[in-house]
Protein backbone atom coordinates (compact mmCIF):
# COMPACT_ATOMS: atom_id res chain seq x y z
CA UNK A 1 0.00 0.00 0.00
CA UNK A 2 3.08 2.48 0.76
CA UNK A 3 4.75 1.43 -2.31
CA UNK A 4 1.47 2.07 -4.42
CA UNK A 5 1.02 5.70 -2.57
CA UNK A 6 4.71 6.07 -3.52
CA UNK A 7 3.60 5.10 -7.08
CA UNK A 8 1.34 7.39 -7.27
CA UNK A 9 3.25 10.69 -6.30
CA UNK A 10 6.09 10.11 -8.62
CA UNK A 11 3.71 9.20 -11.28
CA UNK A 12 1.43 12.85 -10.06
CA UNK A 13 5.24 14.55 -9.97
CA UNK A 14 6.48 13.30 -13.59
CA UNK A 15 3.13 13.91 -14.97
CA UNK A 16 3.03 17.82 -13.37
CA UNK A 17 7.01 18.31 -14.16
CA UNK A 18 6.17 17.28 -17.85
CA UNK A 19 2.60 19.27 -17.89
CA UNK A 20 4.91 22.70 -17.15
CA UNK A 21 7.85 21.59 -19.48
CA UNK A 22 4.85 21.07 -22.06
CA UNK A 23 3.07 24.81 -21.15
CA UNK A 24 6.71 26.25 -21.64
CA UNK A 25 7.63 24.44 -24.90
CA UNK A 26 3.53 25.76 -25.89
CA UNK A 27 4.12 29.07 -24.98
CA UNK A 28 7.13 29.70 -26.66
CA UNK A 29 5.82 28.20 -29.49
CA UNK A 30 2.18 30.11 -29.04
CA UNK A 31 4.20 32.99 -29.05
CA UNK A 32 6.51 32.29 -32.28
CA UNK A 33 2.88 30.50 -33.59
CA UNK A 34 1.09 34.21 -33.35
CA UNK A 35 3.83 36.57 -34.32
CA UNK A 36 3.66 34.39 -37.52
CA UNK A 37 0.00 34.20 -37.90
CA UNK A 38 -0.31 37.81 -37.22
CA UNK A 39 1.82 38.28 -40.18
CA UNK A 40 0.23 36.34 -42.27
CA UNK A 41 -3.18 37.70 -41.37
CA UNK A 42 -1.98 41.44 -42.30
CA UNK A 43 -0.40 40.14 -45.33
CA UNK A 44 -3.73 38.33 -46.42
CA UNK A 45 -5.85 41.61 -45.77
CA UNK A 46 -3.36 43.99 -47.58
CA UNK A 47 -3.17 41.42 -50.42
CA UNK A 48 -7.01 41.44 -51.27
CA UNK A 49 -7.38 45.43 -50.70
CA UNK A 50 -4.26 45.14 -53.44
CA UNK A 51 -6.75 43.15 -55.46
CA UNK A 52 -9.18 44.85 -54.58
CA UNK A 53 -8.15 48.56 -55.88
CA UNK A 54 -5.82 47.04 -58.66
CA UNK A 55 -9.64 45.68 -60.21
CA UNK A 56 -10.78 48.53 -59.16
CA UNK A 57 -8.36 51.10 -60.97
CA UNK A 58 -8.17 48.58 -64.24
CA UNK A 59 -11.89 48.49 -64.47
CA UNK A 60 -12.00 52.59 -64.68
CA UNK A 61 -9.31 52.38 -67.29
CA UNK A 62 -11.06 50.21 -69.60
CA UNK A 63 -14.68 52.32 -69.07
CA UNK A 64 -12.66 55.13 -70.09
CA UNK A 65 -11.80 53.78 -73.31
CA UNK A 66 -15.09 52.60 -74.11
CA UNK A 67 -16.94 55.46 -72.91
CA UNK A 68 -19.79 57.01 -75.01
CA UNK A 69 -21.97 60.21 -74.49
CA UNK A 70 -25.31 58.77 -73.28
CA UNK A 71 -25.91 55.80 -71.05
CA UNK A 72 -28.66 54.09 -72.73
CA UNK A 73 -29.67 50.63 -72.51
CA UNK A 74 -26.77 48.95 -75.08
CA UNK A 75 -24.70 50.41 -72.47
CA UNK A 76 -26.12 49.83 -69.50
CA UNK A 77 -25.96 46.05 -70.44
CA UNK A 78 -21.90 46.26 -71.52
CA UNK A 79 -21.40 48.30 -67.63
CA UNK A 80 -23.53 45.18 -66.58
CA UNK A 81 -20.97 42.55 -68.74
CA UNK A 82 -17.94 44.82 -67.56
CA UNK A 83 -19.32 44.23 -63.42
CA UNK A 84 -20.04 40.26 -64.11
CA UNK A 85 -16.33 39.77 -65.12
CA UNK A 86 -14.83 41.56 -61.81
CA UNK A 87 -14.51 39.73 -58.27
CA UNK A 88 -15.11 42.32 -56.06
CA UNK A 89 -16.94 45.05 -58.19
CA UNK A 90 -20.88 45.41 -57.13
CA UNK A 91 -22.02 48.28 -58.85
CA UNK A 92 -20.96 50.78 -61.44
CA UNK A 93 -22.23 53.99 -61.95
CA UNK A 94 -21.68 56.95 -65.31
CA UNK A 95 -21.32 60.62 -64.51
CA UNK A 96 -23.35 62.51 -67.71
CA UNK A 97 -21.90 65.94 -69.32
CA UNK A 98 -23.67 68.00 -66.70
CA UNK A 99 -21.44 65.94 -63.65
CA UNK A 100 -24.47 63.72 -62.49
CA UNK A 101 -25.46 60.34 -62.23
CA UNK A 102 -26.85 59.88 -64.93
CA UNK A 103 -27.15 55.45 -64.71
CA UNK A 104 -26.04 52.54 -62.76
CA UNK A 105 -25.45 48.98 -62.97
CA UNK A 106 -27.47 48.48 -59.98
CA UNK A 107 -30.44 51.17 -60.36
CA UNK A 108 -30.19 51.03 -64.36
CA UNK A 109 -31.18 54.43 -66.58
CA UNK A 110 -31.95 56.92 -64.06
CA UNK A 111 -35.30 59.15 -64.49
CA UNK A 112 -33.77 62.08 -62.51
CA UNK A 113 -30.13 62.17 -62.29
CA UNK A 114 -28.08 62.37 -59.23
CA UNK A 115 -25.93 65.50 -58.35
CA UNK A 116 -21.90 63.84 -58.46
CA UNK A 117 -21.35 62.58 -54.53
CA UNK A 118 -18.34 64.20 -52.15
CA UNK A 119 -14.55 64.38 -53.38
CA UNK A 120 -12.39 62.11 -51.65
CA UNK A 121 -8.64 61.84 -52.48
CA UNK A 122 -6.60 61.63 -55.38
CA UNK A 123 -3.71 58.86 -55.99
CA UNK A 124 -0.89 59.93 -58.36
CA UNK A 125 -2.38 58.20 -61.43
CA UNK A 126 -5.69 60.77 -61.36
CA UNK A 127 -8.35 58.20 -59.62
CA UNK A 128 -10.17 59.09 -57.07
CA UNK A 129 -10.75 57.17 -54.01
CA UNK A 130 -13.90 57.77 -50.83
CA UNK A 131 -14.09 56.05 -48.18
CA UNK A 132 -17.18 54.53 -46.35
CA UNK A 133 -19.33 57.13 -47.67
CA UNK A 134 -23.12 56.51 -47.53
CA UNK A 135 -24.48 56.39 -51.40
CA UNK A 136 -26.98 59.21 -52.72
CA UNK A 137 -28.02 56.25 -55.00
CA UNK A 138 -29.38 54.13 -51.92
CA UNK A 139 -30.62 57.10 -50.10
CA UNK A 140 -28.06 57.14 -47.94
CA UNK A 141 -28.31 54.08 -46.25
CA UNK A 142 -25.61 51.86 -47.80
CA UNK A 143 -21.80 53.10 -47.26
CA UNK A 144 -19.09 51.07 -49.64
CA UNK A 145 -15.31 51.88 -51.06
CA UNK A 146 -15.18 53.65 -54.66
CA UNK A 147 -12.92 54.82 -57.09
CA UNK A 148 -13.80 56.92 -59.71
CA UNK A 149 -12.73 59.10 -62.32
CA UNK A 150 -14.38 62.25 -64.20
CA UNK A 151 -16.44 59.65 -66.21
CA UNK A 152 -17.01 56.47 -63.80
CA UNK A 153 -17.25 55.08 -60.50
CA UNK A 154 -16.72 51.79 -59.05
CA UNK A 155 -18.53 50.36 -56.16
CA UNK A 156 -16.44 47.55 -53.79
CA UNK A 157 -17.00 45.98 -50.55
CA UNK A 158 -14.22 44.44 -47.98
CA UNK A 159 -16.71 41.69 -46.48
CA UNK A 160 -14.45 38.75 -47.76
CA UNK A 161 -11.33 40.62 -45.85
CA UNK A 162 -13.36 39.92 -42.24
CA UNK A 163 -13.58 36.71 -43.00
CA UNK A 164 -10.24 36.35 -41.46
CA UNK A 165 -10.69 38.82 -38.47
CA UNK A 166 -10.18 37.12 -34.25
CA UNK A 167 -12.21 37.79 -31.74
CA UNK A 168 -9.18 38.01 -29.74
CA UNK A 169 -7.20 40.43 -31.77
CA UNK A 170 -7.25 44.53 -32.28
CA UNK A 171 -6.62 45.12 -36.18
CA UNK A 172 -7.56 48.06 -38.64
CA UNK A 173 -6.95 48.80 -41.76
CA UNK A 174 -6.94 52.87 -42.59
CA UNK A 175 -5.95 54.72 -46.09
CA UNK A 176 -3.49 57.31 -45.14
CA UNK A 177 -3.15 60.33 -48.09
CA UNK A 178 -0.25 62.38 -46.93
CA UNK A 179 0.14 62.54 -43.51
CA UNK A 180 -3.77 61.94 -41.97
CA UNK A 181 -5.27 58.62 -42.15
CA UNK A 182 -8.74 57.74 -42.84
CA UNK A 183 -10.38 54.16 -40.77
CA UNK A 184 -11.65 51.48 -43.09
CA UNK A 185 -12.33 48.11 -41.54
CA UNK A 186 -11.87 46.65 -38.06
CA UNK A 187 -11.49 47.72 -34.21
CA UNK A 188 -11.35 51.25 -33.96
CA UNK A 189 -8.56 53.40 -33.02
CA UNK A 190 -5.80 50.78 -33.02
CA UNK A 191 -4.03 52.52 -35.66
CA UNK A 192 -3.71 55.29 -33.60
CA UNK A 193 -2.83 53.33 -30.46
CA UNK A 194 -0.46 50.58 -32.07
CA UNK A 195 0.64 52.15 -34.99
CA UNK A 196 4.63 53.23 -35.08
CA UNK A 197 4.02 56.18 -37.14
CA UNK A 198 1.30 57.31 -34.65
CA UNK A 199 1.65 60.00 -31.72
CA UNK A 200 -0.63 58.43 -29.50
CA UNK A 201 1.13 55.35 -29.13
CA UNK A 202 -0.45 52.97 -26.33
CA UNK A 203 1.64 49.77 -26.48
CA UNK A 204 2.23 47.74 -23.49
CA UNK A 205 5.39 44.84 -23.25
CA UNK A 206 3.02 42.26 -23.27
CA UNK A 207 1.71 43.57 -27.01
CA UNK A 208 2.63 41.88 -30.16
CA UNK A 209 1.90 44.09 -32.91
CA UNK A 210 2.39 43.61 -37.08
CA UNK A 211 2.27 47.05 -38.84
CA UNK A 212 2.78 47.23 -42.84
CA UNK A 213 1.61 49.27 -45.54
CA UNK A 214 0.95 48.93 -49.33
CA UNK A 215 3.44 50.28 -51.55
CA UNK A 216 1.49 50.96 -54.39
CA UNK A 217 -1.43 53.08 -53.15
CA UNK A 218 -1.80 54.23 -49.00
CA UNK A 219 -3.44 51.85 -47.24
CA UNK A 220 -2.08 50.48 -44.02
CA UNK A 221 -2.69 47.58 -41.53
CA UNK A 222 -1.91 47.17 -38.34
CA UNK A 223 -2.77 44.30 -35.76
CA UNK A 224 -2.14 43.65 -32.45
CA UNK A 225 -2.33 40.63 -29.82
CA UNK A 226 -2.34 40.89 -26.12
CA UNK A 227 -0.13 38.54 -24.25
CA UNK A 228 -1.85 38.91 -21.14
CA UNK A 229 -5.70 38.81 -22.73
CA UNK A 230 -4.57 35.43 -24.28
CA UNK A 231 -2.93 33.58 -21.15
CA UNK A 232 -5.91 35.18 -19.40
CA UNK A 233 -8.20 33.63 -22.00
CA UNK A 234 -6.06 29.98 -22.27
CA UNK A 235 -5.89 29.38 -18.86
CA UNK A 236 -8.46 26.34 -19.09
CA UNK A 237 -6.52 25.01 -21.86
CA UNK A 238 -3.76 24.86 -19.65
CA UNK A 239 -5.29 23.73 -17.07
CA UNK A 240 -6.78 20.68 -19.26
CA UNK A 241 -3.18 20.13 -20.66
CA UNK A 242 -1.65 19.09 -16.49
CA UNK A 243 -5.05 16.89 -16.47
CA UNK A 244 -4.52 15.19 -19.30
CA UNK A 245 -0.56 14.69 -19.32
CA UNK A 246 -1.54 12.90 -15.59
CA UNK A 247 -4.62 10.74 -16.49
CA UNK A 248 -5.63 10.09 -19.83
CA UNK A 249 -2.77 8.93 -21.95
CA UNK A 250 -3.62 5.64 -21.45
CA UNK A 251 -6.71 6.16 -22.92
CA UNK A 252 -6.13 7.84 -25.72
CA UNK A 253 -3.69 4.94 -26.65
CA UNK A 254 -5.96 2.27 -26.16
CA UNK A 255 -8.83 4.38 -27.98
CA UNK A 256 -6.87 5.31 -31.31
CA UNK A 257 -7.51 2.42 -33.08
CA UNK A 258 -11.39 2.87 -32.55
CA UNK A 259 -10.90 6.43 -33.68
CA UNK A 260 -8.79 6.18 -36.48
CA UNK A 261 -11.21 3.41 -38.10
CA UNK A 262 -14.45 5.35 -37.52
CA UNK A 263 -12.87 8.57 -38.87
CA UNK A 264 -14.36 10.20 -42.34
CA UNK A 265 -11.21 9.34 -44.55
CA UNK A 266 -11.20 5.71 -43.31
CA UNK A 267 -15.42 5.20 -43.78
CA UNK A 268 -15.01 6.75 -47.50
CA UNK A 269 -11.85 4.16 -48.36
CA UNK A 270 -14.67 1.57 -47.08
CA UNK A 271 -17.35 2.61 -48.84
CA UNK A 272 -15.52 2.76 -52.01
CA UNK A 273 -14.75 -1.24 -51.64
CA UNK A 274 -18.52 -1.79 -50.50
CA UNK A 275 -22.01 -0.38 -51.57
CA UNK A 276 -22.05 2.66 -48.90
CA UNK A 277 -21.86 5.18 -52.17
CA UNK A 278 -25.20 4.87 -54.30
CA UNK A 279 -26.71 7.81 -56.57
CA UNK A 280 -29.49 9.48 -56.57
CA UNK A 281 -31.03 11.09 -59.52
CA UNK A 282 -32.81 14.74 -59.80
CA UNK A 283 -35.48 15.44 -62.49
CA UNK A 284 -34.27 18.27 -64.95
CA UNK A 285 -37.07 19.70 -67.37
CA UNK A 286 -37.65 21.81 -70.46
CA UNK A 287 -39.09 24.64 -69.43
CA UNK A 288 -41.09 25.47 -72.40
CA UNK A 289 -42.92 22.10 -72.37
CA UNK A 290 -42.31 20.78 -68.82
CA UNK A 291 -40.95 17.53 -69.64
CA UNK A 292 -38.67 15.84 -67.94
CA UNK A 293 -35.75 15.05 -70.66
CA UNK A 294 -33.12 14.38 -68.25
CA UNK A 295 -31.56 13.95 -65.20
CA UNK A 296 -28.38 15.32 -62.78
CA UNK A 297 -26.45 12.31 -60.78
CA UNK A 298 -26.09 13.03 -57.28
CA UNK A 299 -23.82 11.07 -54.88
CA UNK A 300 -24.70 10.13 -51.10
CA UNK A 301 -23.64 7.83 -48.58
CA UNK A 302 -24.48 5.70 -45.52
CA UNK A 303 -22.94 2.98 -43.65
CA UNK A 304 -23.71 1.36 -39.83
CA UNK A 305 -22.52 4.77 -38.95
CA UNK A 306 -24.84 7.19 -40.28
CA UNK A 307 -24.75 9.22 -43.44
CA UNK A 308 -21.88 11.45 -44.68
CA UNK A 309 -22.89 14.49 -46.35
CA UNK A 310 -21.65 15.69 -50.26
CA UNK A 311 -20.35 18.43 -48.32
CA UNK A 312 -18.37 16.55 -45.88
CA UNK A 313 -16.94 13.49 -48.34
CA UNK A 314 -16.84 15.78 -51.54
CA UNK A 315 -13.92 17.79 -50.66
CA UNK A 316 -11.87 14.81 -48.93
CA UNK A 317 -11.83 13.31 -52.00
CA UNK A 318 -8.77 14.97 -53.74
CA UNK A 319 -7.00 14.92 -50.72
CA UNK A 320 -7.19 11.17 -50.31
CA UNK A 321 -6.62 11.25 -53.97
CA UNK A 322 -10.06 8.98 -54.73
CA UNK A 323 -11.54 11.25 -57.07
CA UNK A 324 -10.97 8.49 -59.68
CA UNK A 325 -12.63 5.47 -58.49
CA UNK A 326 -15.11 7.53 -57.00
CA UNK A 327 -16.26 9.43 -59.69
CA UNK A 328 -15.84 6.21 -62.21
CA UNK A 329 -17.72 3.64 -59.63
CA UNK A 330 -20.87 6.61 -59.02
CA UNK A 331 -20.81 6.53 -63.32
CA UNK A 332 -21.17 2.74 -63.81
CA UNK A 333 -23.80 2.39 -60.83
CA UNK A 334 -25.97 5.49 -62.24
CA UNK A 335 -26.33 4.47 -65.72
CA UNK A 336 -26.48 0.86 -64.85
CA UNK A 337 -29.50 1.54 -62.75
CA UNK A 338 -31.08 3.91 -65.67
CA UNK A 339 -30.58 1.42 -67.87
CA UNK A 340 -32.18 -1.18 -65.94
CA UNK A 341 -35.53 0.95 -65.75
CA UNK A 342 -37.43 0.11 -69.00
CA UNK A 343 -39.46 3.32 -68.73
CA UNK A 344 -36.29 5.64 -69.24
CA UNK A 345 -36.37 6.55 -72.53
CA UNK A 346 -33.30 5.50 -75.41
CA UNK A 347 -31.69 9.26 -75.43
CA UNK A 348 -32.54 9.98 -71.68
CA UNK A 349 -29.83 13.37 -70.94
CA UNK A 350 -27.99 12.36 -67.64
CA UNK A 351 -25.26 14.83 -65.91
CA UNK A 352 -22.13 13.53 -64.58
CA UNK A 353 -19.97 15.74 -62.31
CA UNK A 354 -16.27 15.41 -62.80
CA UNK A 355 -13.73 16.99 -60.54
CA UNK A 356 -11.71 19.90 -62.39
CA UNK A 357 -8.69 17.89 -61.76
CA UNK A 358 -8.90 14.99 -63.10
CA UNK A 359 -10.26 16.88 -66.22
CA UNK A 360 -6.11 17.59 -66.82
CA UNK A 361 -5.29 14.09 -66.21
CA UNK A 362 -5.21 11.00 -68.99
CA UNK A 363 -7.80 9.16 -67.12
CA UNK A 364 -10.59 10.82 -69.11
CA UNK A 365 -10.61 7.21 -70.99
CA UNK A 366 -11.93 5.42 -68.05
CA UNK A 367 -14.82 7.81 -67.32
CA UNK A 368 -16.03 7.31 -71.26
CA UNK A 369 -15.65 3.28 -70.69
CA UNK A 370 -18.11 4.08 -67.34
CA UNK A 371 -20.82 5.86 -69.18
CA UNK A 372 -20.91 3.35 -71.75
CA UNK A 373 -24.81 2.02 -72.52
CA UNK A 374 -26.95 0.07 -74.75
CA UNK A 375 -30.10 2.74 -74.45
CA UNK A 376 -27.54 5.92 -76.17
CA UNK A 377 -28.20 7.88 -73.12
CA UNK A 378 -26.76 11.38 -73.58
CA UNK A 379 -24.49 11.56 -71.42
CA UNK A 380 -23.53 15.69 -70.03
CA UNK A 381 -20.19 15.63 -68.15
CA UNK A 382 -20.47 18.70 -65.94
CA UNK A 383 -17.33 20.60 -65.08
CA UNK A 384 -17.34 22.86 -61.66
CA UNK A 385 -15.41 26.52 -62.50
CA UNK A 386 -11.91 25.77 -61.45
CA UNK A 387 -8.26 28.10 -61.96
CA UNK A 388 -7.41 24.47 -63.51
CA UNK A 389 -10.09 24.19 -65.90
CA UNK A 390 -8.48 26.34 -68.66
CA UNK A 391 -5.56 24.90 -69.09
CA UNK A 392 -3.86 23.28 -71.99
CA UNK A 393 -4.69 19.21 -70.95
CA UNK A 394 -8.17 20.31 -69.90
CA UNK A 395 -9.38 22.06 -73.02
CA UNK A 396 -7.87 18.85 -75.17
CA UNK A 397 -9.66 16.44 -72.64
CA UNK A 398 -13.23 18.11 -72.81
CA UNK A 399 -12.55 18.33 -77.12
CA UNK A 400 -11.89 14.72 -76.74
CA UNK A 401 -15.51 13.73 -74.62
CA UNK A 402 -17.25 15.84 -77.29
CA UNK A 403 -15.55 13.85 -80.12
CA UNK A 404 -16.49 10.94 -78.92
CA UNK A 405 -20.39 12.14 -78.50
CA UNK A 406 -20.34 13.12 -74.86
CA UNK A 407 -21.54 16.78 -74.06
CA UNK A 408 -19.91 19.20 -71.33
CA UNK A 409 -21.44 21.57 -68.97
CA UNK A 410 -20.00 24.56 -67.11
CA UNK A 411 -21.51 23.69 -63.78
CA UNK A 412 -22.46 26.54 -60.87
CA UNK A 413 -21.87 29.25 -63.20
CA UNK A 414 -20.94 32.87 -61.66
CA UNK A 415 -19.49 31.74 -58.57
CA UNK A 416 -16.25 30.56 -59.62
CA UNK A 417 -13.02 31.50 -62.07
CA UNK A 418 -14.68 31.84 -65.44
CA UNK A 419 -15.24 34.73 -67.01
CA UNK A 420 -16.10 36.05 -70.88
CA UNK A 421 -12.63 35.58 -71.95
CA UNK A 422 -12.17 32.27 -70.44
CA UNK A 423 -15.58 30.73 -71.46
CA UNK A 424 -14.90 31.78 -74.98
CA UNK A 425 -11.45 29.40 -75.35
CA UNK A 426 -13.46 26.62 -74.08
CA UNK A 427 -15.73 23.88 -75.95
CA UNK A 428 -19.23 23.39 -74.04
CA UNK A 429 -22.63 22.70 -74.66
CA UNK A 430 -24.14 24.01 -71.56
CA UNK A 431 -24.04 26.29 -68.79
CA UNK A 432 -25.32 26.16 -65.77
CA UNK A 433 -26.75 29.20 -63.84
CA UNK A 434 -25.91 28.55 -60.00
CA UNK A 435 -28.97 28.66 -57.82
CA UNK A 436 -27.81 31.75 -56.20
CA UNK A 437 -28.94 33.93 -59.07
CA UNK A 438 -32.29 32.02 -59.15
CA UNK A 439 -32.94 32.71 -55.72
CA UNK A 440 -32.68 36.04 -56.24
CA UNK A 441 -34.79 36.77 -59.37
CA UNK A 442 -37.90 37.42 -56.99
CA UNK A 443 -35.87 40.33 -54.89
CA UNK A 444 -34.49 43.69 -56.47
CA UNK A 445 -30.59 43.01 -56.36
CA UNK A 446 -27.65 43.10 -58.31
CA UNK A 447 -27.95 39.01 -59.26
CA UNK A 448 -31.56 39.35 -60.37
CA UNK A 449 -30.52 41.92 -63.05
CA UNK A 450 -27.31 39.99 -64.08
CA UNK A 451 -29.64 37.36 -65.18
CA UNK A 452 -30.44 38.70 -68.71
CA UNK A 453 -26.96 39.31 -68.82
CA UNK A 454 -25.96 36.02 -68.74
CA UNK A 455 -28.69 34.64 -70.85
CA UNK A 456 -27.16 36.88 -73.32
CA UNK A 457 -23.81 35.63 -73.02
CA UNK A 458 -25.36 31.68 -73.47
CA UNK A 459 -26.66 33.21 -76.89
CA UNK A 460 -23.47 34.72 -77.74
CA UNK A 461 -21.65 31.72 -77.21
CA UNK A 462 -24.54 29.25 -79.01
CA UNK A 463 -24.95 26.98 -75.41
CA UNK A 464 -28.15 26.12 -74.27
CA UNK A 465 -28.70 27.61 -70.13
CA UNK A 466 -29.44 25.52 -67.54
CA UNK A 467 -31.07 26.99 -64.07
CA UNK A 468 -30.10 25.43 -60.99
CA UNK A 469 -32.27 25.75 -57.97
CA UNK A 470 -35.72 26.29 -59.19
CA UNK A 471 -38.04 26.13 -56.30
CA UNK A 472 -41.17 28.43 -57.20
CA UNK A 473 -43.78 28.58 -60.17
CA UNK A 474 -42.78 31.96 -59.99
CA UNK A 475 -39.23 31.31 -60.68
CA UNK A 476 -40.28 29.00 -63.70
CA UNK A 477 -42.42 31.42 -65.35
CA UNK A 478 -39.36 34.07 -65.40
CA UNK A 479 -37.22 31.79 -66.10
CA UNK A 480 -39.59 30.50 -68.88
CA UNK A 481 -40.29 34.27 -70.73
CA UNK A 482 -36.63 34.91 -70.43
CA UNK A 483 -36.25 31.70 -72.84
CA UNK A 484 -33.52 30.23 -70.32
CA UNK A 485 -34.11 26.68 -72.08
CA UNK A 486 -34.02 24.16 -68.89
CA UNK A 487 -34.69 23.76 -65.54
CA UNK A 488 -33.49 22.00 -62.20
CA UNK A 489 -34.67 21.97 -58.63
CA UNK A 490 -37.56 20.64 -56.00
CA UNK A 491 -40.12 22.23 -58.13
CA UNK A 492 -39.69 19.76 -60.27
CA UNK A 493 -38.31 17.22 -57.83
CA UNK A 494 -35.83 16.87 -55.21
CA UNK A 495 -32.77 13.78 -55.63
CA UNK A 496 -34.59 10.50 -55.86
CA UNK A 497 -34.24 6.59 -56.57
CA UNK A 498 -33.87 5.61 -60.62
CA UNK A 499 -37.06 3.69 -60.29
CA UNK A 500 -38.72 6.63 -58.41
CA UNK A 501 -37.17 9.14 -61.42
CA UNK A 502 -38.73 6.53 -63.99
CA UNK A 503 -42.58 6.72 -62.54
CA UNK A 504 -42.23 10.45 -62.40
CA UNK A 505 -41.03 10.81 -65.55
CA UNK A 506 -44.21 9.10 -66.92
CA UNK A 507 -46.39 10.97 -65.16
CA UNK A 508 -44.91 14.02 -65.86
CA UNK A 509 -44.31 13.61 -69.55
CA UNK A 510 -47.80 12.42 -69.68
CA UNK A 511 -49.61 15.19 -68.26
CA UNK A 512 -47.66 17.63 -70.23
Amino acid sequence: MQQRKIDLLLITAVSLIFAFIGIAIVSVGGITLINKENQQFVDRILMQVETLTKESASTLTHLANNRQTTCDSNYLHFLQQVMFQGHYIKDIGYYGKDNTIVCSTSLGVLESPIEKEEQGFTTPDGVEIVINSPLMLFDLDYSAFRMKNDSFFVVTEFEEILSDENPMQDWQLVYRPDEQFIPVLGTPNSYANYSENSSQQSKGLTDLVVEQCLDSISFCVVSRFSLFDLIGAKVSIFLFLIFMSSGIFGYLAASRALSHRNSMAERIKRGLKCTNFFPLFQPIVDLKTNKIIGCEVLARYSDNAGPLYPDEFIPLLPQLDLTLPFTTKLIKTAVAELTAQDDIPNGFKINLNLFPSDITKDNITDFMAAAANTKDFNICFEITEDATFNTPEALSNLARLRRQGFTVAIDDFGTGYANLGQLQNLEFDFLKIDRSFIMALEGDNVKSTLIPTIISLAEQLDVTLVAEGVETENQASILKNLNTGLGQGWLFGKPMPAEDLSELTIQTNKNN
